[in-house]
């Protein structure tokens, strides 16, 4: 019984620095977003007055091109926040819950919004301009395709173990 509880006390210790690790990291991703978000409409709007003159194209696309990428990046900050809140709700026990179910769901709909506005983006600019940039387009589909299918089957584990977990529940 002794090994059993020493066991279970390791893993209480690992959990909490692997917790903290993530909430660090999350911490400082979050912060990196929204000092994107200042930056991306200020960097837009100068990278048309330096590069109208060599690509005419451009235009007129830096404003649309800013407010995507803002939406992109409030995209990927409601997927910081999502997993921010499932790693609260798992260090104070209620990772079971129909909640987490709605922050895993929040986390798959923004991220996939995200990428199809990115894919989106990409694939207009690939036919207006023309240029090299139908490999992103093609990258940015499998990572929004490859994304939501795997952000589903994370949805369908999760839903496997809270059965199982009402099911031990039930015995125990």
């Amino acid at each position: 019984m002794k090994h059993i509880d020493k066991q279970y006390g390791l893993t209480r210790i690992v959990s909490r620095w692997s917790l903290l690790a993530l909430r660090i990291g999350l911490a400082i991703l979050i912060a990196a977003v929204l000092l994107m978000l200042y930056l991306f409409p200020t960097l837009a709007l100068d990278f048309e007055r330096h590069y109208a003159a060599e690509e005419p194209k451009i235009i007129g696309l830096s404003l649309p091109y800013a407010i995507l990428s803002v939406v992109i990046l409030l995209c990927v900050l409601l997927c910081l926040v999502a997993i921010w809140a499932v790693s609260h709700r798992y260090q104070h026990g209620q990772l079971y819950s129909s909640a987490t179910l709605r922050w895993i769901d929040i986390f798959r709909f923004s991220g996939l919004a995200g990428a199809v506005l990115a894919s989106g983006g990409f694939g207009f600019l690939a036919f207006y301009i023309a240029g090299p940039l139908l490999p992103y387009l093609l990258i940015s589909l499998a990572i929004a395709i490859g994304g939501t299918g795997l952000l589903h089957i994370v949805r369908q584990v999760f839903i496997s173990a809270w059965t199982e977990h009402e099911d031990l529940a039930g015995v125990i």
